[in-house]
């Protein structure tokens, strides 16, 4: 299965760390996908989907530390778990999507503020797994809406609501915090 991987890839050095991250991370990714499937084979092909997610996005992971690589795996395979699982239980859940989204204003991260970075990250984490993962995977990996899509098994609309529901708790949550503090945030 490596080989298949492998041959996404554009050069030696991508090879490389991608056979690396492979070996290092697949038993974990295998374990999560297990809790949630409680099914070998079933869990495999979670896995398979966070690697050729990671194959696909290689380029845009290799400066990222081996923790963050990992929680983007882990990302990928628990919602890739959550898909199959869905999908073998036959249990649909179609959201209703509205034509016209209006666009917030981007929450915009400065990568020199590790501060303001991580209380934003530790907002994020407070929201329901759905939200916090697109916005993760859009402001902490900058992932395009369409690649967010992909790797979750969702739909490019559900991904932009998501996006859009995600950013509006943020928003509610930051000036809940700056209406307790009596300071702006």
């Amino acid at each position: 299965m490596l080989g298949i991987y492998l041959a996404m890839l554009d050069n030696p050095e991508e090879e490389s760390k991608f056979e690396e991250l492979y070996n290092q991370f697949k038993p974990t990714l295998i374990t999560v996908a297990h809790q949630i499937l409680d099914d070998i084979d079933l869990a495999e092909d979670a896995v398979h989907d966070a690697f050729l997610s990671l194959a696909r996005n290689m380029n845009k992971i290799s400066g990222r530390k081996c923790i963050q690589i990992r929680n983007y795996l882990i990302i990928i395979v628990r919602n890739a778990s959550r898909r199959i699982y869905n999908k073998r239980k036959k249990e649909v859940c179609i959201e209703e999507i509205e034509d016209n989204i209006p666009d917030l204003q981007n929450i915009e991260i400065d990568t020199e503020d590790k501060v303001a970075q991580q209380k934003l990250m530790t907002l994020i984490k407070t929201l329901d797994e759905k939200y916090a993962d697109v916005l993760i995977l859009k402001y902490f990996y900058d992932l395009p809406d369409k690649e967010i899509a992909r790797s979750l098994g969702i739909s490019l609309e559900n991904a932009k609501i998501r996006l859009y529901r995600g950013k509006a708790m943020i928003k509610n949550k930051l000036s809940e915090v700056e209406s307790y503090d009596g300071q702006t945030v």
